[in-house]
């Protein structure tokens, strides 16, 4: 029995950073987005800088893992 738990949470220790990582930059980037799209509404140039702040959020989840 206590084998198996102490697989049970290796599993939970490989896999939980990655997951909690990958859904906080979900996130993220979701936000980032939305204040994109705002910004975007407002000026009449320079959408390329925009989209690539709006992807940023997306790095964390690789330097976590």
């Amino acid at each position: 029995m206590e084998s198996n738990l102490t697989a049970l949470m290796g599993w939970i220790g490989i896999y939980g950073p990655v997951a909690l990582a990958s859904i906080g930059s979900a996130i993220g980037c979701t936000i980032a987005g939305k204040a994109a799209c705002g910004a975007v509404l407002e000026v009449d140039g320079g959408y390329g800088r925009y989209i690539g702040l709006s992807v940023l959020p997306s790095s964390s989840s690789s330097m976590a893992s």
